[in-house]
C-alpha cells in the first residue's frame, strides 16, 4: 500500500474576538495586554506542486529569484503558502527527490532574500498559528529505519528552525508486516495514520494524530489519538 494511503488530512480554523465599551471618566485603562491567546493566525494550508494565488508582480520576482539563485530548472515547486502580506513559504523538489528544500522568501525589498527553514521531502505541509503570533510548520517526514521506514510527524517553527518530533513510528510501505519488520528489530509497527485539526479543550485549534500500531510480539492492535496544542514555545501534548 503506498504511504499516501496512510495520511489524510483535513484542517480547519477557528476565529475568536472580542470588544468591550468604556464609561466616560473611568479609572485609568489598564496597560495593554501582550497578544492574547484569541490572536492566533489560523492554519494555512499550502498549495501542492504550485505557487498560492499571487499578484503577477510577486509572481515574477519568485520566478526571478529561482534563476537567480540557479534552482530553476533543476528543481520543481513542491508547494507553496503564503505567511502574511510579506513573506511566503516555498517547497523545492528535484528530479530525484534527493535534494529538496523549504525556503522562506522575504518579498518587502525589490531583490528577494531568503532563508533555509528544513531540507529533505515532506508531506502535507500546513502553517500552523501560535499564541502571541508564532508560526509553525506541520509536516510530516519519511526516513530509512531497519528496512522499513520511519514515519513522523513534525513541526518547526519558522523564527528559529526548531523542530519538535509530535509522534513517530516506523511503517512498511510494502505491507509486509511484522513477518518481515519484526526479526529486523522493530517491535512496534504503524498501519494507518491521519492528522487533522480539531479544537482543543480550553478552545482554539490543536493538531489531531489519529494513529494504529500493532505489537510484533503480540500480535496486538493498538489505536489512539494524540493532540497536541499550540503554546508560544512549541506544542504540548493535551491532558
Amino acid at each position: 500500500m503506498p504511504a499516501s494511503a496512510f495520511l489524510r488530512s483535513s484542517f480547519a480554523a477557528l476565529l475568536m474576538a472580542a470588544a468591550g465599551t468604556a464609561a466616560a471618566q473611568a479609572p485609568p485603562a489598564k496597560p495593554a495586554a501582550p497578544p492574547s491567546e484569541s490572536a492566533v493566525p489560523a492554519p494555512v494550508v499550502c498549495a501542492p506542486k504550485q505557487l498560492f494565488p499571487m499578484s503577477d508582480e510577486i509572481r515574477k520576482r519568485v520566478v526571478g529569484w529561482l534563476r537567480q539563485e540557479g534552482l530553476s530548472g533543476r528543481h520543481l515547486i513542491d508547494f507553496s503558502c503564503r505567511i502574511d502580506d510579506r513573506r511566503m513559504l516555498l517547497g523545492l523538489v528535484d528530479a530525484t527527490a534527493l535534494d529538496s528544500r523549504v525556503y522562506a522568501l522575504d518579498l518587502t525589498k525589490d531583490n528577494v532574500s531568503a532563508r533555509l527553514v528544513l531540507e529533505g521531502l515532506i508531506e502535507a505541509p500546513v502553517l500552523v498559528g501560535r499564541p502571541g503570533g508564532g508560526r509553525s510548520l506541520f509536516h510530516v517526514a519519511s526516513a530509512p529505519d531497519r528496512g522499513v521506514t520511519l514515519r513522523s510527524y513534525r513541526a518547526t517553527d519558522l523564527a528559529s528552525g526548531k523542530t519538535q518530533t509530535l509522534y513517530a513510528a516506523p511503517f512498511d510501505a510494502n505491507g509486509r508486516g511484522c513477518a518481515f519488520a519484526g526479526p529486523k528489530g522493530v517491535q512496534r509497527l504503524l498501519t494507518a495514520a491521519a492528522a487533522k485539526m480539531v479544537e482543543a479543550k480550553g478552545g482554539g485549534a490543536a493538531i489531531a494524530i489519529d494513529h494504529e500500531e500493532v505489537d510484533c510480539a503480540s500480535g496486538r492492535r493498538d489505536r489512539r489519538t494524540d493532540v497536541f496544542v499550540p503554546t508560544r514555545d512549541g506544542f504540548v501534548a493535551q491532558k
